[in-house]
């Protein structure tokens, strides 16, 4: 079976940069919190800053953790396996990024 792409697909993909590697995806812009952080604050942090998880660093700057939105919302183990394996499954399946974004 052949996939043809249409002149409008073939310029998206073009235009489109190869996200093959965690250097492709990461921000250089990091917003961390110091351990002492309150859960308060984490969670306004990450509302504000529009991110999922953020470093968690000690007085030295060394990173000791992260904290996520699903630490905060709390959900069930079974429900963390499942969403985890869910999106690792989509994003480890070998295809191209922008065809994960066109599901």
């Amino acid at each position: 079976m052949t996939h043809e792409l249409s002149s409008a697909d073939a310029d998206q993909a073009a235009a489109a940069p190869s996200l093959n590697t965690a250097g492709d995806l990461m921000t250089t812009a990091i917003v961390s919190v110091a351990i002492g952080a309150s859960v308060r604050d984490v969670a306004r942090l990450l509302l504000e800053k529009r991110v999922s998880a953020v470093p968690v660093l000690g007085a030295d700057q060394q990173l000791l953790g992260m904290v996520s939105e699903g630490d905060l919302v709390g959900r069930s183990d079974a429900d963390r396996v499942a969403r985890r394996d869910w999106w690792l499954a989509l994003l480890g399946d070998g295809q191209p990024w922008p065809n994960l974004l066109r599901r």
